[in-house]
């Protein structure tokens, strides 16, 4: 290319030279027969190099648009894959922290449900919801073992004061039945009691 515009310019030179000394005809022929055509020479040249140029930016840029294109899937997936990775984590921690010790709190509270209130509870050290369920049901299942083993020191007393009642009864005659415009139970037997002391 640099030797087409050199030769360009040697004849433009040759033109101007010619035109200088007055050889009008000289000048024109040189210009016609010579400039011409080593200047659509060059512009063929040019454009040729123009396109291959331009070829070679579009193939440059159809590179950078798939390498664009690689790029977005390649973040995609792994976009995808690290979200995926991340769910799967946190359910199984999730499943190991959460469900599986509610889960076998929720057996301990069947066996405490049927009666078995020495089942084992495990983790009442656990400072969470969790580990707060468990000492809960550890302090009902204590209560409930507690209640049993009163239950029949309960039951004494209460076959006591039941007797109390029925000797209650069998001195004042009018503490049998409730009166149902008073109320009844309880309150009534006290009510009843007081309206009979006072009088």
């Amino acid at each position: 290319m640099r030797r087409r515009l050199d030769l360009i310019n040697s004849i433009a030179d040759t033109a101007y030279a010619a035109m200088y000394v007055g050889d009008r005809e000289n000048a024109r022929w040189t210009l016609e027969f010579k400039f011409d055509p080593a200047l659509v020479d060059a512009t063929t040249s040019m454009n040729r190099l123009i396109d291959i140029l331009g070829g070679q930016n579009k193939l440059t840029m159809e590179a950078a648009a798939d390498s664009k294109a690689w790029t977005y899937k390649v973040i995609l997936v792994m976009l995808i894959g690290g979200t995926l990775i991340t769910l799967l984590a946190a359910m199984l921690l999730a499943h190991r922290t959460v469900a599986r010790p509610l889960q076998r709190l929720a057996g301990v509270m069947r066996q405490i449900a049927q009666g078995q209130f020495d089942a084992q509870i495990e983790g009442l050290q656990r400072s969470d919801e969790v580990g707060t369920m468990r000492a809960r049901c550890w302090c009902f299942a204590q209560r409930r073992r507690t209640a049993r083993g009163a239950g029949a020191a309960g039951e004494r007393a209460r076959a006591g004061r039941r007797r109390q009642a029925r000797g209650d009864r069998a001195v004042c005659p009018q503490f049998r039945e409730p009166d149902p415009e008073r109320g009844r139970g309880a309150g009534a037997f006290r009510r009843r009691a007081r309206s009979v002391a006072v009088r």
